[in-house]
C-alpha cells in the first residue's frame, strides 16, 4: 500500500510485524485446551496463506513470524494491535509505550470488528491452529478485512507518522 499510494511513503515509513501472546490471551487458549504451536515464533506462513497472498501480489515466502521485543517497541511510532486484549497486555507488560498503541477503532474513529473476533467461527479445541491457518474461506475473509481496515486507516496512519500535509489531508486545529 505504501508503494502504491505514491508520495514516496515506502521510503519514509517502515512497517514491522510481530506477534504478542500476552497473559490474557494465553489464559484464553489454556481455558479451551488449545495447544500453542511449539515453537510459536520463527515459523514460515502456511502454504495456503502464502498462495492466497501471492495471488494478491504479496510474496511472503521468506517471512517468518517473530515475537514483539523491547527494541522493536522502542523504535516504533505507532503500535497497532488488532485486539483490545493485546493492547491491555502490552500496556501491562510495557507501561511506557501506552501512548504509542492504537486499536483499529481508535485509528478509524469508529467501530470496526474483525471476523476473527467472533470466536464462534473457529473450533475451540486442538483443531484451532489447523483451521485458522488452512481454511481457505476463513483466511480469505480475514485478509479481505485486513485490507479494508488498512485502506480505511491509511491516511490516518500516514498523518500520524508524517503529518497531515504529507498524508494529503487538511490540517485541523
Amino acid at each position: 500500500m505504501l508503494a502504491h499510494e505514491g508520495a514516496d511513503y515506502a521510503k519514509k515509513i517502515r512497517v514491522n510485524s510481530a506477534g504478542f501472546l500476552g497473559k490474557e490471551l494465553t489464559r484464553w487458549f489454556r481455558a479451551r485446551a488449545i495447544p500453542l504451536p511449539d515453537p510459536l515464533f520463527n515459523q514460515p506462513p502456511t502454504e495456503l496463506i502464502r498462495i492466497v497472498l501471492l495471488k494478491r501480489g504479496i510474496d511472503i515466502s521468506l517471512h517468518r513470524s517473530r515475537a514483539v521485543n523491547r527494541a522493536m517497541l522502542d523504535c516504533s511510532d505507532i503500535i497497532n494491535p488488532l485486539l483490545s486484549i493485546l493492547k491491555k497486555d502490552l500496556v501491562s507488560e510495557y507501561p511506557d509505550i501506552g501512548r504509542k498503541i492504537f486499536l483499529p477503532n481508535e485509528l478509524l474513529g469508529k467501530e470496526f470488528t474483525f471476523y476473527w473476533e467472533d470466536t464462534s467461527v473457529f473450533p475451540q479445541n486442538s483443531r484451532f491452529y489447523n483451521f485458522v491457518h488452512n481454511d481457505p474461506s476463513y483466511i480469505n475473509r480475514n485478509i479481505d478485512e485486513l485490507e479494508e481496515y488498512l485502506r480505511l486507516a491509511f491516511s490516518t496512519i500516514v498523518s500520524c507518522l508524517l503529518g497531515p500535509k504529507e498524508a494529503g489531508q487538511k490540517e485541523t486545529k
